[in-house]
């Protein structure tokens, strides 16, 4: 019932638009930092592909890039 009352609140209000477009804020930051420093950086959906050797680097520009946008740290799956 409450998740009802939820979805309600935000049905037709222009939030996920606005979401949507924060999100394509900060993967334009990633990619233009990671480009800045000469790695190869592929965008899929939500995520990032790059050399494995630089996956740390990508991990903190990601969660640096998101905070500036969202205002708290994002929580982030670091796959092989």
């Amino acid at each position: 019932m409450e998740t009802k009352l939820v979805e309600k609140q935000f049905l037709l209000s222009g939030k996920g638009l606005e979401l949507q477009f924060q999100d394509s804020v900060i993967m334009a930051s990633i990619l233009e930092r990671m480009t800045r420093e000469g790695i190869p950086a592929l965008p899929v959906h939500d995520s990032v592909i790059c050399p494995f050797r630089h996956k740390e680097f990508l991990r903190q520009v990601m969660v640096e890039e998101y905070e500036k946008v969202m205002g708290f740290e994002p929580i982030i799956d670091l796959k092989k």
